[in-house]
């Protein structure tokens, strides 16, 4: 039996045989007009990681699952099957697709992301001789890789800064990445009114619209352009209980030059640090109404392209 890696696109794991499909066991998952791996050593990082260079032509990448139906009959069983695959029709409709292959099987490893956008329109295909199954293809071209670590838990950095103060730089240390924060998470305490966190690299912004009374936390989701508000979270909870405030969350800057739903944390030198080969993320906190009880904080998984 094959052992596949595991797979998710936008966060939808291609594993999930429980739920009615997964990867379809004769057409493994392919890439067409791969570049050269090149071995490269990581700052901050043991041994070496394989990364793309070099490509001549956009690379693709094909997923092919196999979709069965359930139910107590078989129409309930086809209605089961078109449910499944309006659904993966949503999720690969999405401005910005992300892939994600985990490369070590207990979790403790790194990850390979990689930005892509449909390709062609998927295809679906009744299997002969097999009872309500399909098989639902789909083809993404990819156009950006990188790795990340994939720690246990927790992202593998938090920066704090306590008390925050507007329009102050502030680094944050992601131990010499290299690529670009996808999933990075802001946290403000209170009091706050319209922060705003600035990436340093790109002049990209995300803000929120409004007041962060003293006492509440407002935790913005960067990869899920969601936030949410709460006055009874614990010191160190990023959950995303709470108030819904997403409509009040906007992006300026280049953001919008490459997806509407996205601010990039964005690593180089780090100027403020007086550090002339040092990598890291930095930005600025600005707004109005803080006071030493205001903080920031800022959480990701360090990125290696």
């Amino acid at each position: 039996m094959s052992v596949y890696p595991l797979i998710w696109v936008n966060d939808v794991a291609c594993n999930s045989v429980d739920n009615g499909f997964g990867l379809h066991p004769d057409h493994p998952p392919r890439v067409v007009g791969a570049p050269t791996m090149v071995s490269v050593s990581v700052p901050g990082r043991d041994g070496e990681l394989n990364t793309p260079q070099g490509a001549t032509l956009p690379s693709l990448f094909v997923v092919t699952l196999r979709v069965r139906g359930s139910g107590a009959t078989v129409d309930d069983q086809y209605a089961h099957v078109e449910q499944i695959i309006s659904t993966w029709g949503r999720v690969i409709r999405a401005p910005r697709i992300v892939l994600k292959q985990q490369v070590a099987a207990s979790g403790v490893g790194s990850v390979l992301y990689a930005e892509a956008r449909l390709a062609t329109p998927p295809t679906r295909e009744r299997e002969s001789g097999v009872l309500v199954h399909e098989k639902f293809t789909m083809t993404f071209q990819v156009t950006g890789a990188f790795w990340s670590d994939q720690p246990p838990g927790t992202p593998s950095f938090t920066f704090s800064q306590v008390p925050a103060v507007s329009g102050t730089k502030y680094v944050v240390d992601s131990v010499a990445s290299t690529a670009p924060l996808l999933d990075a998470q802001i946290r403000i305490t209170g009091p706050a009114v319209n922060p705003r966190y600035t990436d340093y690299v790109t002049g990209d912004w995300v803000q929120y619209n409004g007041t962060v009374a003293s006492g509440t936390q407002l935790r913005l989701d960067l990869a899920k352009f969601k936030a949410w508000s709460s006055s009874s979270w614990v010191s160190n909870d990023w959950s995303t209980a709470g108030t819904d405030v997403s409509g009040s969350m906007f992006i300026g800057g280049n953001a919008q030059l490459y997806t509407p739903t996205m601010v990039r944390l964005t690593p180089g030198l780090l100027v403020s640090a007086g550090a002339a080969t040092l990598t890291g993320i930095e930005g600025t906190l600005t707004g109005t109404g803080f006071t030493s009880a205001t903080r920031l904080e800022v959480r990701g998984r360090r990125a290696h392209g």
